[in-house]
């Protein structure tokens, strides 16, 4: 029986590779330039709409058309040795040559010592060894930013990670029961994988099955599954996009109309792993790894083991076999139920532990967050209920069982289906939230609900259900199949229209169909912007050198991945020094911060050497603003004021005055710090100016000071103490209390501006004031934002006017230029050094021949 078996499974082996090899016939020349053409089509989607840039995505697949075209006509024997080479290709693009070689010397060691001649016992160990050096690795570069005399930057190790986290522990597990011997090619290409190097969040895609399932068809057949699979990621990626800016900020959510709504759009975020994880299943499939599918519409599950079933299977896949199955029989002589119980309560702590050990290789610190502990075990709760169930029902009649063509039966499923999703929504907004008490505030906001909005949850509920059965009835229905077999068979003229469709869109004519608005609307949709929760993550750490981005939701954590060791605040440095409100850097320091040359003069200013006294006919002008103005990422000489000194001077008339430009920026600072550093030290330098630096959201610039006020306030004696060294404190305090601005954390966005305003009216008129009290001249420069964004700007344009404040409005400095271009990282919203020349040419423009000493 035996030789029956192997004698029938050599001839089907025989006729697929007969199958696949080389051919010319007409058939399968279409179906390729099909395929080609519909790889190319995407390929260009991705670009046109910069999809998953800080990725690589379209280096990857351009890499993987050219690829393609080749793999297709080579013979059938010498195509898994092409993929291993062409898998090389992106190490030495994304790399220098000597970290290269480097890389994938040490990809070989760690695939060799899996096949050392010792017990495998030995050589499991041996791997966790090499891992816990590897790790080391990672922990040191994100403390010092390279390892020994190699400047490995942390994506080095991540990719390391990817590559080998999880797959080195299905590959002993299988070379433990492996008795065929394994081509060299196959372990080679089972971790260098092509597009491994451009998804920090890889399938875990178990051996066994990535080598039995390599042409086990037609290879035009796992071609076109491939390019279905990466079309739908593309379409996945696309409409994460629209739900990405549908995202509200959480102090908008109030009620439980904006709590669903909010909850639901968060938990669309899936939308993304989908689609990525999909592109590369994809990419894989068209190299002859017929792969299945990866997700099983994870959206229609109808209950939590079913969607534990349908959510990234190869991840379940890997689960159940390393952990699940050995927890399960070693307890099922107990008891089923027993075994069940133990083996999914230590699979699901498993499962946590994993999450977290991967997000150590790709972002280098281990995540030990309480919501992502109790997301877990909420989970583990609901799936290990449903499975008991499960379990004690299996034997039961099946006439219970409801017709599945029936409307009883559709309605039903619809219900499950919402029921489930919307659970796993509410406990995964749990997950994403920073703090346990942070989604509690959450759920509490439901309270201020009216009956009105209860009334829309329940008519939207009752529509999205019906809608649901209706389509779950045409579904289970013969004669609905047929019109859905119909769709099935015209896909490719679909798969045509879609890709030429969103490729229209893109086109200089269809813009031109829209309004100017709309226009702007696109643009921000096909460069992909940031939203408002990540927009707002980016404004504190651009002004509070606060760095954000390591939740899932976020669409900005990839670039923080990327972020170095050496990109540190700049209270880190020791170059600080804070008393109270007054904040200055030290005098004659000399550091590197975020990449620039960073010193400072006696008087602790990221600046020239100024005597204290102003010089005779000198037009001293004083800068205060924040990390921006003080030039953070750039050198001395290229910080826009020392562009705007020289300006002025090398341009003035014989007759006209001397100018001197003198920074007192700091990062951190605010407007009533600014106030603080105009008493404490700006005016003791006889300024003829004095321009204050305003940005856009200038109204959350400040919160952080007024927490640290509310905090002294407290305690008297504190209080007391810093009235006595700054006494203008005291009428800031009291006309908080008047009016009553102290900010909430979960206060609306239109009222924390509103209140903003009105504290900002106030510190300009009193800095204002003690400017005209000590004989100089008060302006403010609105500066350009690199989010563009102008609305509070325009706000702060009408106090000025109202206030009869000088401004100078350079707004526009950046409008010509391609923003992404204009940062010192894709991590970090400061200018750079073309940044700050395009504000100096702005500013010189506005102040020249409108500053001199006639003003005085």
């Amino acid at each position: 029986m035996n030789q029956i078996i192997n004698l029938f499974k050599y001839n089907l082996n025989e006729q697929i590779i007969k199958m696949n090899e080389n051919s010319f016939e007409k058939g399968k020349i279409i179906s390729l330039l099909k395929n080609l053409s519909l790889i190319f089509l995407s390929t260009w989607v991705i670009y046109a709409f910069d999809i998953e840039d800080d990725l690589n995505l379209p280096a990857i697949m351009t890499i993987v058309c050219v690829a393609f075209v080749l793999n297709a006509f080579l013979p059938i024997s010498y195509r898994l040795f092409f993929f291993f080479i062409v898998s090389l290709v992106p190490i030495f693009y994304f790399f220098p040559l000597v970290q290269a070689f480097i890389f994938i010397g040490i990809a070989l060691a760690l695939i060799g010592v899996c096949h050392l001649p010792f017990s495998i016992t030995i050589r499991k160990l041996l791997v966790v060894l090499f891992g816990i050096g590897l790790a080391y690795c990672q922990y040191a570069i994100k403390k010092t930013g390279f390892v020994g005399g190699l400047a490995l930057t942390s994506n080095f190790v991540s990719l390391l990670g990817v590559m080998f986290m999880f797959r080195i522990i299905l590959y002993l597990h299988e070379l433990k029961y492996q008795k065929e011997k394994l081509s060299i090619w196959q372990s080679l290409s089972y971790f260098f994988t092509l597009p491994n190097f451009s998804f920090p969040i890889f399938p875990i895609i178990d051996f066994k099955l990535f080598n039995s399932t390599y042409y086990n068809q037609r290879d035009t057949e796992i071609y076109e599954r491939g390019v279905n699979l990466i079309i739908l990621g593309l379409l996945q990626l696309l409409l994460y996009r629209v739900v990405y800016y549908l995202l509200p900020l959480i102090n908008e959510v109030d009620g439980v109309l904006m709590f669903f709504y909010y909850i639901i759009v968060s938990y669309l975020f899936l939308i993304r792993l989908n689609g990525l994880l999909n592109i590369a299943i994809g990419i894989l499939r068209l190299f002859g790894f017929n792969l299945p599918d990866i997700f099983n519409y994870m959206f229609l599950a109808h209950g939590f083991d079913d969607y534990w079933r349908r959510v990234n299977i190869y991840w379940k896949d890997f689960m159940v076999k390393i952990f699940y199955y050995p927890i399960y029989f070693k307890f099922r002589k107990k008891s089923t139920i027993i075994a069940l119980v133990i083996g999914t309560i230590l699979t699901f702590f498993f499962n946590w532990f994993l999450h977290s050990y991967q997000w150590f290789w790709v972002l280098g610190k281990f995540s030990l967050r309480g919501p992502e502990i109790v997301f877990w075990s909420i989970l583990c709760i609901l799936v290990l209920v449903a499975v008991i169930y499960q379990t004690k029902n299996r034997g039961k009649s099946k006439s219970s069982h409801l017709n599945n063509k029936t409307w009883k039966f559709a309605f039903t499923r619809a219900l499950q289906i919402i029921f489930t999703n919307l659970v796993i929504a509410i406990i995964y907004s749990l997950y994403n939230s920073p703090s346990f008490s942070d989604w509690m505030n959450l759920l509490i906001k439901m309270k201020s609900s009216s009956m009105v909005e209860i009334g829309y949850v329940l008519l939207i509920f009752l529509l999205a259900l019906f809608i649901l059965a209706l389509g779950v009835w045409m579904y289970e229905n013969e004669k609905f199949r047929t019109l859905f077999r119909f769709f099935y068979r015209s896909q490719d003229i679909y798969k045509f229209v879609f890709l030429t469709g969103i490729l229209f869109i893109t086109s200089s004519f269809a813009s031109n169909l829209l309004s100017r608005k709309n226009q702007r609307t696109l643009q921000s949709y096909i460069s992909h912007r940031l939203n408002k929760t990540d927009t707002e993550f980016q404004s504190k750490g651009y002004y509070e050198e606060i760095l954000t981005g390591d939740q899932f939701n976020s669409q900005s954590w990839q670039n923080e991945s990327k972020r170095p060791a050496r990109w540190i605040r700049l209270n880190k440095t020791g170059a600080m020094i804070k008393k109270d409100l007054f904040v200055s850097l030290k005098p004659n320091i000399d550091i590197i911060f975020k990449d620039g040359y960073l010193t400072t003069n006696s008087w602790g200013m990221r600046d020239k050497e100024y005597t204290k006294k102003r010089p005779e006919n000198t037009v001293r002008i004083a800068i205060l603003g924040g990390s921006l103005e003080m030039g953070t990422g750039v050198d001395n000489n290229e910080v826009f004021e020392n562009l705007v000194e020289d300006k002025l001077n090398n341009n003035r008339n014989a007759s006209d005055p001397n100018y001197e430009v003198l920074n007192f920026s700091i990062s951190g600072s605010s407007i009533i710090k600014n106030i603080e550093k105009f008493d404490k030290q700006v005016k003791d330098f006889e300024p003829t100016h004095v321009l204050l630096s305003m940005h856009e959201k200038e109204v959350f610039h400040f919160q952080k000071t007024l927490r640290w006020i509310e905090e002294q306030s407290e305690s008297k004696e504190n209080l007391e103490s810093i009235f006595k060294n700054s006494p203008w404190l005291r009428d800031l305090v009291d006309f908080i209390e008047k009016e009553n601005l102290s900010f909430d954390p979960n206060m609306k966005e239109e009222e924390e501006i509103k209140k903003g305003n009105i504290l900002i009216d106030w510190c300009l008129n009193h800095l204002n004031k003690k400017c005209i009290d000590e004989g100089i001249n008060f302006s403010l420069i609105l500066f350009p934002s690199l989010d563009n964004k102008t609305q509070n700007l325009n706000e702060i344009e009408q106090l000025s006017k109202k206030n009869k404040i000088k401004y100078y409005d350079i707004s526009t400095a950046y409008s010509n230029y391609n923003k992404s271009l204009l940062r010192i990282a894709k991590w970090d919203n400061h200018p750079n050094v073309k940044g700050h020349e395009l504000i100096a040419d702005a500013l010189y423009l506005k102040i020249n021949k409108k500053i001199n000493l006639n003003e005085n």
